[in-house]
Protein backbone atom coordinates (compact mmCIF):
# COMPACT_ATOMS: atom_id res chain seq x y z
CA UNK A 1 0.00 0.00 0.00
CA UNK A 2 1.72 3.42 -0.56
CA UNK A 3 1.84 5.80 1.80
CA UNK A 4 -1.36 8.27 2.21
CA UNK A 5 -0.78 11.25 4.23
CA UNK A 6 -2.85 11.61 7.23
CA UNK A 7 -4.53 15.22 6.68
CA UNK A 8 -4.77 18.53 5.30
CA UNK A 9 -1.13 20.13 5.26
CA UNK A 10 -2.52 23.54 6.92
CA UNK A 11 -4.53 21.37 9.34
CA UNK A 12 -1.69 19.44 10.43
CA UNK A 13 0.20 22.72 11.03
CA UNK A 14 -2.81 24.39 13.52
CA UNK A 15 -2.82 21.34 15.15
CA UNK A 16 0.38 20.61 16.42
CA UNK A 17 0.98 24.40 16.78
CA UNK A 18 -1.83 24.03 19.20
CA UNK A 19 -0.55 21.22 20.70
CA UNK A 20 2.82 22.66 21.07
CA UNK A 21 0.75 25.94 22.45
CA UNK A 22 -0.62 24.16 25.22
CA UNK A 23 2.63 22.21 26.26
CA UNK A 24 4.16 25.80 26.37
CA UNK A 25 0.77 26.52 28.59
CA UNK A 26 1.70 24.14 31.07
CA UNK A 27 5.35 25.00 31.45
CA UNK A 28 4.48 28.18 31.86
CA UNK A 29 1.39 26.87 34.85
CA UNK A 30 4.56 24.82 36.15
CA UNK A 31 7.03 27.40 36.71
CA UNK A 32 4.27 30.29 37.92
CA UNK A 33 3.89 28.17 40.57
CA UNK A 34 7.01 27.22 41.01
CA UNK A 35 7.84 30.62 41.19
CA UNK A 36 5.18 31.72 43.48
CA UNK A 37 6.58 28.79 46.59
CA UNK A 38 10.14 29.85 46.32
CA UNK A 39 8.93 33.90 47.05
CA UNK A 40 6.68 32.87 49.78
CA UNK A 41 3.92 34.22 48.06
CA UNK A 42 0.30 31.35 47.36
CA UNK A 43 0.67 28.60 44.81
CA UNK A 44 -2.67 29.57 43.28
CA UNK A 45 -1.46 33.72 42.84
CA UNK A 46 -0.85 33.59 39.09
CA UNK A 47 -3.97 31.66 37.69
CA UNK A 48 -5.85 34.23 39.76
CA UNK A 49 -4.10 37.66 38.28
CA UNK A 50 -5.25 35.66 34.84
CA UNK A 51 -8.48 34.97 36.50
CA UNK A 52 -8.60 38.56 36.97
CA UNK A 53 -9.65 38.80 33.02
CA UNK A 54 -13.18 37.60 33.29
CA UNK A 55 -14.06 38.18 37.32
CA UNK A 56 -11.89 41.16 37.76
CA UNK A 57 -9.97 42.20 41.20
CA UNK A 58 -12.21 39.96 43.09
CA UNK A 59 -10.32 36.79 41.70
CA UNK A 60 -6.74 37.83 43.07
CA UNK A 61 -7.48 35.48 46.32
CA UNK A 62 -4.73 33.58 48.01
CA UNK A 63 -6.53 30.07 48.00
CA UNK A 64 -7.66 27.24 45.69
CA UNK A 65 -11.31 28.25 44.36
CA UNK A 66 -13.41 28.85 41.24
CA UNK A 67 -11.28 31.81 40.46
CA UNK A 68 -8.01 29.28 40.17
CA UNK A 69 -9.61 26.75 37.65
CA UNK A 70 -10.71 29.55 35.92
CA UNK A 71 -7.53 30.89 35.62
CA UNK A 72 -5.41 27.80 34.40
CA UNK A 73 -8.29 27.70 32.04
CA UNK A 74 -7.95 30.95 30.37
CA UNK A 75 -3.90 30.17 30.87
CA UNK A 76 -4.09 27.45 28.63
CA UNK A 77 -6.39 28.50 25.93
CA UNK A 78 -4.62 32.05 25.63
CA UNK A 79 -1.76 29.40 25.12
CA UNK A 80 -3.31 27.19 22.80
CA UNK A 81 -4.21 30.22 20.86
CA UNK A 82 -0.31 31.35 20.85
CA UNK A 83 0.52 27.78 19.31
CA UNK A 84 -2.01 28.30 16.48
CA UNK A 85 -0.91 31.42 15.44
CA UNK A 86 2.60 30.45 15.93
CA UNK A 87 1.24 27.47 13.40
CA UNK A 88 0.40 30.19 11.01
CA UNK A 89 3.51 32.28 11.02
CA UNK A 90 6.03 29.70 11.16
CA UNK A 91 6.81 27.06 8.57
CA UNK A 92 7.20 23.63 9.78
CA UNK A 93 10.27 23.14 7.32
CA UNK A 94 12.53 25.33 10.00
CA UNK A 95 14.70 23.86 11.63
CA UNK A 96 14.39 23.14 15.93
CA UNK A 97 16.99 25.28 16.92
CA UNK A 98 15.55 28.30 14.71
CA UNK A 99 11.94 27.46 15.69
CA UNK A 100 13.00 27.89 19.36
CA UNK A 101 14.49 31.39 18.93
CA UNK A 102 11.92 32.11 16.84
CA UNK A 103 9.39 30.69 19.84
CA UNK A 104 11.18 32.55 22.68
CA UNK A 105 11.19 36.26 20.91
CA UNK A 106 7.29 35.43 20.00
CA UNK A 107 6.37 34.81 24.15
CA UNK A 108 8.64 37.61 24.82
CA UNK A 109 6.64 39.96 22.75
CA UNK A 110 3.33 39.07 23.68
CA UNK A 111 4.42 39.40 27.06
CA UNK A 112 5.34 42.94 26.50
CA UNK A 113 2.95 44.10 23.92
CA UNK A 114 -0.23 41.87 25.45
CA UNK A 115 0.60 41.78 28.77
CA UNK A 116 2.78 44.95 30.05
CA UNK A 117 1.22 47.19 27.77
CA UNK A 118 -2.77 46.16 26.79
CA UNK A 119 -3.29 44.12 30.10
CA UNK A 120 -1.35 46.07 33.00
CA UNK A 121 0.11 48.98 31.88
CA UNK A 122 -3.60 51.11 32.65
CA UNK A 123 -3.59 49.43 35.92
CA UNK A 124 -0.32 50.91 37.04
CA UNK A 125 2.40 48.14 37.27
CA UNK A 126 3.08 44.46 36.77
CA UNK A 127 1.80 42.18 39.05
CA UNK A 128 3.51 39.75 41.28
CA UNK A 129 3.73 36.70 40.17
CA UNK A 130 3.54 37.37 36.44
CA UNK A 131 8.02 36.34 35.50
CA UNK A 132 9.72 37.45 31.81
CA UNK A 133 11.35 33.94 32.75
CA UNK A 134 8.06 32.09 32.31
CA UNK A 135 7.75 33.38 28.90
CA UNK A 136 10.87 32.42 28.20
CA UNK A 137 10.27 29.02 29.02
CA UNK A 138 7.06 29.00 27.16
CA UNK A 139 8.81 30.35 23.92
CA UNK A 140 11.19 27.23 24.27
CA UNK A 141 8.17 25.08 24.56
CA UNK A 142 6.46 26.32 21.26
CA UNK A 143 9.82 24.94 19.25
CA UNK A 144 7.85 21.59 19.93
CA UNK A 145 6.08 22.59 17.16
CA UNK A 146 8.38 21.18 14.39
CA UNK A 147 8.63 18.12 16.38
CA UNK A 148 4.46 17.68 16.59
CA UNK A 149 4.31 18.88 12.83
CA UNK A 150 6.66 15.85 11.81
CA UNK A 151 4.47 13.17 14.26
CA UNK A 152 1.56 14.21 12.91
CA UNK A 153 1.84 14.79 9.18
CA UNK A 154 4.28 11.33 8.32
CA UNK A 155 2.63 9.36 5.99
CA UNK A 156 0.65 5.93 6.85
CA UNK A 157 2.76 3.27 6.67
CA UNK A 158 1.81 -0.57 6.90
CA UNK A 159 2.46 -0.45 10.53
CA UNK A 160 -0.36 1.98 10.79
CA UNK A 161 -3.15 -0.13 9.07
CA UNK A 162 -4.67 -2.72 11.33
CA UNK A 163 -4.86 -6.54 10.29
CA UNK A 164 -7.60 -8.91 10.20
CA UNK A 165 -7.38 -10.11 13.74
CA UNK A 166 -6.96 -6.94 15.29
CA UNK A 167 -3.04 -6.48 15.07
CA UNK A 168 -0.69 -3.62 13.88
CA UNK A 169 1.91 -4.57 10.68
CA UNK A 170 4.17 -7.92 11.11
CA UNK A 171 4.46 -9.76 14.72
CA UNK A 172 7.85 -11.03 15.47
Amino acid sequence: MPPQPRFDYWLCRLLAGLQAGVVGGFVLAAYLWVENLLFARSAWQAPGLFATALLGPAATRLHFGFHTVLGYSLLLLCSGAMGFLFAVLVPPAVAAIWAANIGIAYSLTWYFLLLRRVLVGPLGGLPAGISMLGYFFFGAALSLYVRYYRQIARPLTQADVPEENGSYGKQM
